[in-house]
């Protein structure tokens, strides 16, 4: 108990030494971003105005860090008995912690990747703006190299303690952390030893800041004093010489090197003396220093060591005494404390009271609770008497204890009372029932045996009229060469044999029967190869095997066959016995319902139409006849659950929409929906194919499942044949309405931008140019236009015969037209490639061998 408080009350210390670095980080990052806010030098840079001053972004992520440490320990130091009443509260501080880990890491992350690939994701100077000449910043607002890297070292330290997968990710934070601290502690001695480079790793990148270094130091100390029972710290932290060695050395190793090389320094930087001496100086000193501490250190250890040996061997004289008092069980010995608790009891308290060790390991043994109600005055009145008497012992007393099974034993109770506090007790219990109890059990041992007998005698009754009438054929062989194998009638009807004879076909040969042989996938097997003799021979379980007994006439059994082998006390094979099904019946039935099966799949591939076979609930496809397979081009797409349907069947709806997996008609006929004429497009690598499905679900029917039946109507051409029908009828429209125009109309340049607005409609025309040539002579003028401007009307309201395009189609009185406008390089096309066309058709307008107008139509 005592080692138990040291252990909490060391926890606890660790505790306040973890949340104060947590609080430091959180108080010293929300100053330096108050001096941001505030434009506080001081609070940013120091106490010195040429220092580095800590960037907005690395206060952030010094809180965050602060806020993620605290959290960790006040999680972890929650009481079990308040455990339900800070659930909610534990699980608020767990997220919470989360995201400041995740924060701290992505703010430093993003600014180590502005550093490597040379980026500025405007990150630097988001809260607050840097002073353009800023000491040591190259970048404005952007903390360093080594501070970002710093950060998500830290910010993985954090992530690992806080979410640990087992006791090696604690090495791995305090590994992580303990990088950090160097980075850290390089950094600070570059202030201290004034040597630049030490703290800003290179010129282009900025330095890390004094208060910044230290931090980091504060935050490594609480990481690593979150959990000294872990990793490395358990070392450090322990009583063992090991840890008192490592707390005596690690202090001097740090401290006195550092201490010392800032006063050489400061004396040769003062022009006392010259490198090499203060370098001698340096070594001697520190050989001095650590020969006297590595000296200290073993006397002390030489010390322990004496009287750690002197101690053991006084405590190994009486351990062997007692022991061998415990051990020989000889009365119940128990170590207990006054409040019911039992630490350790031997073997013969264990079996008086009927408990187990690993009921007493798992706190299920107390003795109060053993004790029956009314002797528990006589516990109390022991424990006062003990607790007054200087030697800590009461007078032994008689009680009972309510033993495991119910049942009740007495007992004579002695105890003693130990320790500070006189709680803990070592206490002596007699069994006062050892002769009657063997009296009584050496009588009920003679009734259980009479009972056994009876009721052996019945269970083999029992056991032979079940091997009479059991439909199973049992085997049963006794000796590890199966020479001779017991069978029950089933299995003699099975075998085509008389029940009493010998099965075995390794018999002796005048006993080996002559009447069947049995076969495994149409191969005889041989001795070895027999089930039971196989069992027997290699100690092991034959199941779900199955065999063909042939008999002489030529009748085959099939048989399902389960062979166990029987050991004796050493473990060695005995023999085995095996249980066989005739599955004969079964085997022809499955292979009746395969050929119906195949049958009706037959049947089914001859329709012409496409059916499938679905799953309900899975929606995955078990059968495609073979129009289905044509219509997909080849083996149909089966099994695919209706989560995956997207990754295989691509269908769109009428107006062209991708039909998501929950509207698709497979999907809605497996939740029990009846599909009656929905269209569907089905894309495919052959094309696409316009289906009409029409779906229901069959219920289970004669040892049938629910199925789904789903059949396809391939509509495709027939829409083809409407698609073209309606542009035929389009056109034959336009064809009527042109005629019917050039008939009634009287203003030729009207009756063409009419026919143009409408064979723009119908072929998807963009711009078109209608030409009047001027009274005899050879110059056209832009009479009508569309698609483009007034503007650029203008550039060509004039054109001559032959220019451009219009011009040529004029002057040789033949209609033009060319693709790839775009692509030509021949000058008379300038025109049309400056509208940005791409194919266009030209044609003159002739009456009575005149050129009336040119109509040109992109």
């Amino acid at each position: 108990m005592s080692n138990s408080n040291r252990l909490q009350m060391q926890d606890n210390q660790n505790s306040i030494v973890t949340k104060i670095a947590g609080a430091i980080a959180m108080i010293v990052g929300g100053c330096v971003l108050l001096g941001w806010l505030l434009d506080i030098e001081f609070l940013k840079r120091g106490s010195y105005a040429n220092l580095v001053s800590m960037k907005a972004n690395a206060a952030v992520c010094f809180v965050l860090a602060g806020i993620s440490l605290w959290l960790s320990q006040t999680c972890s130091n929650n009481q079990p008995d308040t455990e339900l009443a800070t659930a909610e509260d534990n699980l608020i501080a767990s997220r919470v912690a989360r995201v400041s880990i995740a924060g701290l890491i992505l703010i430093s992350s993003l600014t180590l990747m502005q550093y490597l690939c040379g980026w500025n994701l405007g990150i630097d100077e988001l809260l607050f703006r840097d002073a353009p000449n800023a000491v040591l910043t190259p970048y404005t607002g952007r903390m360093g190299l080594n501070t970002a890297f710093n950060f998500v070292l830290l910010g993985s330290a954090l992530a690992i303690l806080n979410y640990p997968q087992s006791d090696r990710s604690y090495w791995y934070s305090q590994i992580t952390t303990l990088i950090v601290a160097v980075i850290s502690l390089q950094a600070l001695i570059g202030y201290a030893y004034n040597v630049q480079i030490l703290y800003s790793i290179w010129p282009t990148t900025t330095s890390m800041a004094l208060h910044t270094a230290i931090l980091f130091i504060v935050l490594c100390v609480g990481i690593l004093w979150a959990r000294t029972d872990k990793g490395l710290m358990q070392v450090v932290t322990s009583e063992t010489y090991g840890g008192l060695l490592a707390r005596r050395l690690l202090i001097a190793a740090i401290a006195v090197p550092l201490l010392l090389g800032w006063l050489i320094i400061q004396g040769q930087q003062a022009g006392n003396y010259d490198t090499a001496f203060a370098i001698s100086i340096f070594a001697i000193t520190l050989i001095v220093v650590f020969a006297f501490l590595v000296w200290r250190c073993a006397v002390i250890v030489e010390r322990l060591c004496y009287n750690n040996e002197r101690t053991q061997k006084t405590l190994r004289a009486y351990e062997e005494k007692l022991k061998s008092f415990v051990d020989s069980n000889v009365i119940g010995i128990l170590f207990a404390d006054i409040y019911g608790n039992i630490y350790q009891a031997n073997d013969e308290y264990l079996e008086m009271v009927g408990y187990t060790r690993e009921e007493l390991l798992a706190g299920k043994l107390k003795w109060n609770q053993i004790t029956p109600p009314e002797y528990l005055h006589l516990d109390e009145q022991g424990i006062v008497e003990a607790t007054a008497n200087p030697k800590g012992a009461c007078t032994p007393y008689r009680k009972e204890y309510v033993r495991k099974d119910g049942s009740r034993i007495p007992v004579l109770v002695g105890f003693v009372v130990l320790g500070e506090k006189r709680q803990e007790t070592v206490a002596f219990i007699l069994n006062l029932s050892d002769r009657e109890q063997a009296q009584l059990e050496q009588q009920k041992a003679q009734e259980k045996i009479l009972q056994l007998n009876r009721d052996l005698q019945r269970r083999v009754v029992e056991l032979q009229t079940l091997l009479d009438v059991i439909p199973i054929g049992i085997g049963i062989a006794e000796d590890p060469e199966c020479r001779t194998i017991k069978i029950n009638p089933c299995f003699a009807n099975q075998l085509g044999i008389s029940p009493g004879m010998n099965a075995s076909l390794s018999a002796p040969a005048d006993e080996i029967p002559t009447t069947f042989k049995i076969y495994r996938d149409g191969r005889e097997l041989s001795l070895e190869e027999l089930p039971m003799q196989y069992a027997t021979a290699h100690g092991v379980e034959i199941i779900d095997s199955e065999l063909d007994i042939v008999r002489d006439n030529g009748q085959v059994i099939n048989l399902l066959q389960y062979v166990a082998p029987l050991f004796d006390e050493e473990g060695k094979t005995r023999g085995c016995i095996g249980a066989f099904l005739d599955i004969t019946s079964r085997k022809q039935a499955e292979e009746l319902q395969q050929n119906q099966q195949k049958w009706l799949e037959d049947v089914l591939n001859l329709m012409p139409r496409p059916l499938l076979f679905i799953e309900p609930g899975t929606a995955r496809v078990t059968f495609a006849n073979r129009a289905a397979n044509e219509l997909a081009g080849g083996e149909f797409p089966q099994g695919i659950s209706a989560e995956a349907y997207h990754t295989v069947y691509n269908y769109t709806d009428a107006t062209g929409q991708q039909i998501p997996n929950e509207q698709m008609p497979g999907v809605r006929v497996a939740r029990g929906e009846r599909l009656n004429g929905v269209e569907i497009d089905w894309h495919t690598s052959q094309g696409i194919y316009s289906l009409l499905i029409f779906a229901d679900t069959l219920p289970a029917m004669h040892e049938y499942p629910a199925t789904c039946v789903m059949v396809f109507q391939d509509v495709t051409k027939l829409k083809q044949v409407e698609t073209a029908l309606s542009i035929g009828n389009n056109r034959l429209q336009l064809l009527f309405n042109t005629a019917s125009a050039l008939l009634s109309s009287q203003q030729p340049v009207a009756l063409v931008e009419t026919l143009f607005c409408k064979l723009a409609e119908q072929i998807g025309l963009d711009i078109y140019f209608n030409y009047l040539v001027e009274d005899n002579s050879q110059v056209m003028r832009l009479a009508s236009y569309s698609g483009f401007s007034a503007d650029i009307a203008k550039e060509f309201e004039l054109l001559n015969f032959g220019q451009a395009v219009c011009g040529t189609a004029v002057q040789s009185r033949q209609p033009i037209y060319l693709e790839n406008v775009q692509q030509s390089t021949d000058p008379k096309t300038a025109l049309i490639r400056s509208l940005g066309v791409n194919a266009y058709y030209s044609y003159p307008l002739i009456a009575q061998g005149q050129i009336l107008e040119d109509v040109w139509k992109v």
